[in-house]
């Protein structure tokens, strides 16, 4: 019967919950009603050693019993009860089949087995409720998280799709600033002019990283691989950053093997333009040394300069967005966008 009612009658979806434990309950019932009947039916007549036998298998059946049904003690109490009581009716109804002391011991256990009983459907309970309060919890995170993601793609997505209406100002200051000659300004005015220039192009820089990363963030941005000759990328990065290198005083080698390349060399260039101009902007005088190497038929690159350099535990966060280590802001205007 409790087979019936665990592995079929309980596969029913047109069962609640509840309606599933009071089954299970009724077929733990159902066994331990059949030990309690034995008792009453079979003890009387077996002979003592048969039934100090029967109190063993009884007493043992509600020790295991103990550990496999007190998740829920109502069931535990169905299982453990139909035993205790008619083993405890015909154990002191006289004549007296088993001496006190075995009485007693057995009483003792049956205190002892619903006791613990209680202490392990607590637990249970307490376990099952903090394990339903953290996948309420984990879920409630995971919705937030879900909204935070949306909200910064919707951000990215308004930003990079506006970026053209966005850039169009910068471009008339610009364009405007082209008109003037400064030449025709006294010093003091044309100081102050080249500061506004200089205002504009740090605004300018910082504006484009921004939008940039924007349009990464919102996907607008693919990459385009295909093959290309290293020349051709180092040539680009020559061009543009010796000039500016040399303006401070500083060298610029680049040390590279002519290969043909698979990749996006305008994603690459824009990479490796990033981390040459913040070795160039942080080292006041001196070098800069961009490595082009092969490494298991990949192509590996690495920069190295004599500037300022980063302390050790900064070295985690250079490619967070928006970081810059605080004594070097007054050194270079940015937003911290250029290595993440």
């Amino acid at each position: 019967f409790r087979t019936y009612v665990v592995f079929y009658k309980n596969k029913s979806d047109r069962f609640s919950v509840a309606q599933k434990i009071s089954n299970l309950t009724i077929g733990v019932l159902s066994v331990t009603l059949c030990w309690g009947l034995g008792w009453v039916l079979l003890v009387p007549a077996l002979p003592f050693n048969l039934q100090c036998l029967y109190m063993l298998m009884s007493s043992t059946a509600i020790f295991v019993g103990l550990y496999g049904y007190s998740v829920h003690r109502p069931i535990f109490l169905c299982f453990a009860l139909p035993i205790f009581i008619p083993q405890f009716i015909i154990s002191l109804i006289p004549p007296f089949i088993f001496p006190w002391p075995v009485v007693l011991g057995e009483f003792a256990f049956s205190l002892y087995a619903l006791k613990m009983s209680s202490y392990f459907s607590k637990s249970w309970i307490k376990t099952v409720s903090l394990q339903i309060q953290n996948q309420k919890l984990n879920k409630s995170l995971e919705l937030e998280r879900n909204i935070a993601i949306s909200a910064n793609i919707a951000k990215s997505k308004f930003i990079a799709t506006a970026s053209h209406d966005l850039r169009q100002p910068l471009h008339a200051v610009n364009i405007y600033l082209d008109l003037f000659d400064s030449n025709t300004f006294n010093q003091r005015d044309r100081d102050n002019f080249s500061q506004i220039k200089n205002s504009i192009h740090s605004l300018n820089a910082m504006f484009n990283s921004l939008l940039d990363l924007s349009k990464f963030d919102a996907g607008f941005i693919k990459k385009n691989s295909e093959s290309f000759q290293l020349s051709t990328l180092v040539s680009r990065l020559r061009n543009t950053f010796l000039p500016i290198a040399e303006g401070k005083n500083n060298t610029l080698e680049i040390e590279y093997i002519n290969m043909v390349v698979d990749g996006d060399i305008l994603h690459l260039q824009q990479l490796l333009g990033n981390l040459i101009s913040n070795a160039i902007f942080y080292t006041t005088q001196g070098n800069i040394t961009l490595k082009f190497s092969t490494i298991n038929n990949q192509l590996h690159v690495s920069i190295s300069d004599t500037g300022h350099g980063i302390e050790a535990s900064s070295i985690n966060k250079i490619f967070d967005e928006f970081y810059r280590v605080d004594n070097t802001r007054n050194m270079h205007d940015g937003l911290g966008l250029g290595l993440s």
